[in-house]
């Protein structure tokens, strides 16, 4: 029977190979790019889309949405919002119900679009969405992160180094538009591989710990993805996790007892009263 871990520590899926989208992908910023991108899109069934704003560094400021990726079975679009702006005609078919639109936290994506046409006549209300943080819980995972939800699936770890980059730069580097790519085509895949895969009844759910996390380590140093080292490394972040976290709960404990012991004090109190 098949296996599915509940949760995954980011140690783990540190350790994990790195994953790589090498398929089609097209970056959409002139008209004629644009019109072509929709009328592909528009015959498709199934997307995975993501968004990317350009990140700020000042307390209270918040950009526009500058890039929203959308991903076929067979190609990843790159809209550049902040050269093309964003048409009705993007808007329709985000809320054209017969086309699934799989994402993760789509609640904020939708909210920088909204932002992005506030000023327009036309309202986004996105129809026919899939939200995998609702999807992968009915499938016994209890992570909400889309590289912890990957690598419990794929075992392999999705990149987070563009994440801080400029996205609304002149041209977008290979690097950026990989990483943006893989985004959608991520959502995708994890929506595909739950719905085919993962039956009811025909796996198990298991929960994470130190022996799981262990024999994950061995199996890893044994297909030679990773060194002795890593495994001794990964042992003493291990002792380091457990020991804080006994830490906090002994913490924890110790301001519950002096919370009773007020408690008390002032019940006795009152009782003399």
């Amino acid at each position: 029977m098949k296996a599915l871990l509940e949760k995954i520590d980011k140690t783990t899926v540190n350790l994990y190979p790195k994953a790589i989208y090498d398929g089609p992908l097209e970056l959409i910023d002139t008209e004629e790019t644009y019109e072509r991108a929709i009328k592909e899109l528009n015959q498709q069934t199934l997307l995975g889309i993501d968004s990317e704003t350009k990140p700020s560094f000042k307390k209270g400021h918040i950009n526009q949405v500058c890039l929203l990726q959308i991903a076929s079975a067979d190609k990843a679009y790159l809209f550049r919002l902040n050269k093309i702006g964003f048409p009705d005609s993007l808007i329709d078919l985000l809320s054209n119900k017969k086309i699934i639109k799989v994402g993760l936290s789509l609640h904020d994506d939708f909210l920088m679009f909204r932002r992005k046409k506030e000023n327009s006549n036309q309202d986004i209300k996105p129809k026919g969405v899939v939200e995998l943080q609702h999807m992968v819980p009915k499938y016994g995972i209890g992570e909400k992160g889309l590289q912890k939800i990957y690598a419990i699936l794929f075992k392999q770890k999705l990149s987070k180094s563009q994440r801080l980059t400029n996205w609304e730069a002149e041209e977008l580097t290979p690097a950026q538009q990989r990483y943006a790519a893989f985004d959608a085509v991520a959502c995708l895949q994890i929506y595909n591989e739950l719905l085919q895969n993962y039956t009811k009844g025909k796996y198990k759910v298991i929960p994470y710990d130190d022996n799981q996390e262990e024999q994950i380590v061995l199996d890893l140093l044994k297909q030679g993805v990773i060194t002795e080292k890593d495994v001794e490394q990964t042992r003493v972040l291990r002792l380091e996790r457990n020991a804080k976290k006994a830490k906090k709960k002994a913490e924890h404990e110790a301001y519950l007892a002096k919370q009773a012991a007020k408690k008390s004090i002032e019940t006795k109190q009152a009782s003399t009263i």
